[in-house]
């Protein structure tokens, strides 16, 4: 039997979190925006261009998708997700023609998605674990799957041992580069069985939450930083804008804010006294986090604010492990609270290779946006763009 005759994506939660708040800004704020997206795999060995049809099938699958009366029952429980939102979700339909898949001339998978931001803006996640199940899938024997779903067991009692011997607080971050929605499905409900609530404190993913009673994380993604440089008259105005606006849509509900858009010297420019004191915390996502994590708490301190009131979330490729996430957990679990959000490893730590896959807005309004992070690898976008942000922040 096929094993893609059937929809890998069956559920319009089965997405992050950030994905619903960040629609819900941009149909309260930005109704009117038109954007485009492209998805890069950032291993350049890996040419996936023969998944194009398999992807291509999916995707058209997603059209049937809507949300159902028990998922909308359960997104009315979480008090930051409106009224009205939540009945434009609910009329809400995929638009396969929105999204072009090919193979190009190099075997390389082309994909991209452009429209309207609110009609484009969730295909992301489910387009990426879409990707990577059909990659594995495609890889492997039917006995194969079963011998790395077998190793994966094994190292999730190692995982859920190690939370358990030490209590830092984990969240599954890892929709995106699953392995399969059955090997996803199967590690959140072991880690909620297994771990503290207190300790596995939830999961990006909706669905998954919902299912297993748990609390779904997540508030916005870099795209809403990026999109701003498009939204502003001036550049040097799109992070303090994105922060703002985000601040006006959220009130009281912010989370936490994301710093490496445009590099932490810029996020530090902008994040004022205001700002500090709304959002519960930061996420670091790229960059050394140690050094990451002192200079936030340098910051609170100036601020007048004490760090043990807000939160850090490491979440840049962390591996549940004594030698990398342990240290750093001692290291500062006395200093600022510590959360620890975790993708591939929790969710595709097989006998099998990962694949490191984005999907990256690329324009909005018809101009080129961009990502600088805090690390070389992950910078993308027009160069242009890029050397203008660095002009105008006075960065090298």
């Amino acid at each position: 039997m096929d094993p893609f005759t059937f929809p890998i994506i069956r559920s319009i939660l089965d997405t992050d979190l950030y994905k619903l708040t960040m629609q819900q800004a941009v149909f309260h704020q930005y109704p009117k925006t038109r954007v485009k997206y492209l998805f890069t795999c950032r291993n350049q060995d890996q040419k996936l261009g023969y998944l194009a049809d398999i992807v291509r099938a999916q995707i058209d699958m997603m059209a049937n998708l809507k949300l159902e009366p028990e998922e909308k029952a359960y997104l009315e429980t979480i008090r930051f997700l409106k009224g009205d939102y939540i009945e434009a979700l609910a009329n809400f339909r995929f638009d396969p023609t929105t999204v072009l898949v090919f193979e190009d001339g190099e075997g390389y998978l082309h994909i991209e998605m452009s429209g309207s931001w609110f009609d484009t803006i969730l295909w992301e996640v489910p387009i990426l674990a879409i990707v990577s199940e059909a990659n594995f899938r495609s890889q492997c024997t039917e006995d194969e799957i079963e011998r790395n779903y077998e190793i994966g067991r094994k190292k999730l009692v190692e995982k859920a041992n190690l939370v358990n011997k030490y209590h830092f607080s984990l969240v599954d971050m890892g929709t995106r580069r699953r392995a399969s929605f059955v090997w996803q499905n199967e590690v959140i409900g072991y880690m909620a069985k297994h771990c503290a609530r207190n300790d596995f404190r939830g999961t990006s993913n909706v669905y998954l939450a919902m299912k297993y009673g748990l609390k779904a994380f997540g508030t916005q993604a870099h795209e809403w930083h990026m999109a701003h440089l498009s939204l502003v008259d001036d550049i040097r105005q799109a992070e303090g804008r994105a922060l703002h606006v985000w601040q006006q849509e959220y009130d009281d509900n912010l989370g936490y804010a994301l710093p490496d858009t445009f590099s932490t010297a810029v996020f530090f420019q902008d994040f004022d006294r205001t700002l500090t004191r709304s959002y519960d915390g930061v996420r670091h996502d790229s960059g050394d986090p140690r050094t990451f994590a002192d200079k936030i708490i340098e910051h609170y301190q100036k601020m007048g604010i004490d760090p043990l009131t807000k939160y850090i979330v490491f979440s840049d490729n962390l591996k549940i492990t004594e030698e990398i996430i342990v240290p750093l957990y001692l290291e500062y679990v006395s200093k600022i609270r510590v959360s620890f959000g975790v993708g591939t490893n929790l969710t595709n730590d097989l006998d099998f290779k990962a694949l490191n896959i984005v999907i990256k807005m690329s324009e909005c309004q018809g101009k080129p946006v961009i990502k600088l992070s805090d690390a070389p690898g992950k910078v993308m976008g027009d160069p242009n763009t890029i050397a203008a942000i660095k002009v105008a922040y006075h960065l090298d």
